[in-house]
């Protein structure tokens, strides 16, 4: 089981989180932040750091998502002159699929690998070609 993120504590530190990501857009000092949420200077930095570290993760994954769709968009406009055997249509679609290859790191997987990596990278590619999440984790609540 993974980490259960709506345990009271953990929503508290992640509200802790947009607190302190808040003042400090706005420019208050980070002594000025632990004061109002009740951290210490270096608690503060961290929390900062953790809300940022999560902030470029999503964008990485909105970003990884937009580009699995442009290429699923690309793939269904070349059906039509795929089924009519067009072979112009055929190397397009060998550039989508190495597009794929490369989106989920295809190349890098080693049959005989059962890293934790290799199982995320497999595991991101089932979801993406069932469109439903592969993750089973159970959450908290």
């Amino acid at each position: 089981m993974g980490k259960q993120v709506t345990r009271p504590k953990n929503i508290a530190r992640a509200e802790k989180i947009n607190i302190a990501l808040d003042m400090r857009r706005k420019g208050h000092q980070l002594a000025e932040i632990g004061e109002a949420i009740g951290y210490s200077v270096p608690g503060v930095h961290g929390l900062i750091k953790a809300g940022l570290k999560d902030l470029y993760r999503e964008n990485a994954q909105e970003l990884f998502q937009l580009e699995l769709e442009r290429l699923d968009m690309g793939l269904r406009a070349l059906m039509p002159a795929l089924e009519q055997g067009d072979v112009k249509a055929v190397h397009a679609l060998v550039q989508v699929h190495d597009r794929y290859v490369k989106l989920f790191q295809l190349d890098k997987l080693n049959s005989n690998d059962t890293s934790a990596d290799a199982r995320e990278m497999f595991d991101k590619f089932i979801e993406a070609v069932r469109g439903t999440p592969t993750n089973t984790e159970e959450d908290d609540t």
